[in-house]
């Protein structure tokens, strides 16, 4: 996923640095990531099927009126639905909670992919829970979770390709690299005596 920033660079666009926050808060209010939305996606599909699911108990609870040992079975069963999407919806709540106090951490880095940044969150969660971390701040976690590891966020910096030395293209070789190192000082000495 592509960082705002190197997108407007990419058609020849700069924000200048006064007004980054301020742009930083004008698209996080107006626009979501195809991430986010695909969240918010499932979670309308997630919602659609427990609806499918209790409009089918609903018409099966009116079909087997009269069997009570029946209706009482598809009772408990609704009511074990109930509890765990209920259980689901509070989970995802906390997770949401974790994941705002974890969002706040990387500051300007950028991870190098949604993986990566997924796997550091469920460290992070883990390590909330952790006796030893208790009293610490989200930032001394994170930080040490994040120390000394290479691969997390991308390089503000990137390396540059430097083509190799001489004119060695396509394996072709000048009569010199085929010289042994005796060979070759050899003739230098012997060139440079003769000029």
């Amino acid at each position: 996923m592509k960082d705002i920033y190197t997108i407007l660079g990419e058609i020849g666009l700069t924000v200048p640095e006064e007004k980054k926050s301020a742009f930083d808060t004008a698209v996080r209010e107006n626009y979501k990531t195809v991430s986010e939305h695909d969240k918010v996606v499932r979670a309308r599909d997630d919602y659609k099927s427990q609806l499918d699911t209790a409009n089918n108990t609903i018409s099966e609870l009116e079909k087997n009126k009269g069997d009570v040992a029946s209706l009482q079975s598809q009772i408990d069963t609704y009511k074990q639905e109930k509890a765990d999407r209920e259980k689901a919806e509070q989970e995802a709540q906390k997770n949401a909670a974790y994941m705002a106090r974890f969002e706040k951490l990387h500051g300007e880095r950028t991870y190098t992919n949604e993986f990566t940044k997924n796997g550091v969150f469920a460290e992070f969660k883990e390590a909330l829970g952790k006796p030893e971390n208790e009293g610490k701040s989200d930032a001394d976690i994170f930080a040490a979770l994040t120390k000394d590891r290479d691969g997390i966020f991308t390089n503000p910096n990137p390396g540059v390709d430097i083509p190799g030395m001489g004119n060695n293209q396509q394996g072709s070789y000048s009569e010199n690299d085929k010289l042994s190192d005796s060979e070759f000082y050899a003739r230098y000495y012997a060139n440079k005596n003769q000029k």
